[in-house]
């Protein structure tokens, strides 16, 4: 089981909080609302930086995606509905690997809803949900 730091820590760490911030947030922070959507929703932290936290937490690479660079028969390598259901769109065939951009972290379902579309190896990247909407407004 592989230990990951707080997301409250990272945040510090980079600087987007301090300790008396990060304490206010967390004792304000309703229990079944994660802490990042809260900082968020609350304007103390915007989402590009919560998602920098989020890929340094998870060991996910950020994806910086350009609409105009990305492929359509990429882009529609999946089913429209999977890309729809479960947030995740092709961006990229590398080395083997189908690249696939989504804002929320990847799961094992979603690893396995996207398993039988690809015989190419699926490696995810986060991609903030503003960016990801104009994403798929763009592409499908």
């Amino acid at each position: 089981l592989s230990h990951k730091r707080p997301l409250g820590e990272i945040l510090q760490a980079l600087g987007y909080l301090n300790a008396a911030a990060l304490q206010a947030a967390l004792a304000a922070c309703p229990s079944e609302t994660q802490l990042g959507a809260f900082l968020v929703a609350n304007g103390e932290l915007n989402e590009v930086s919560l998602y920098e936290a989020l890929s340094l937490q998870q060991g996910l690479p950020i994806a910086r995606i350009d609409p105009t660079e990305v492929p359509l028969r990429v882009a529609r390598a999946l089913p429209e509905r999977i890309v729809r259901e479960w947030r995740v769109l092709p961006f990229q065939i590398a080395d083997g690997s189908l690249l696939l951009a989504s804002p929320d972290l990847p799961t094992p379902a979603m690893t396995a809803a996207v398993r039988p579309f690809t015989a190419l190896e699926i490696r995810f990247h986060l991609l903030a949900p503003s960016d990801y909407k104009q994403l798929v407004d763009a592409l499908l």
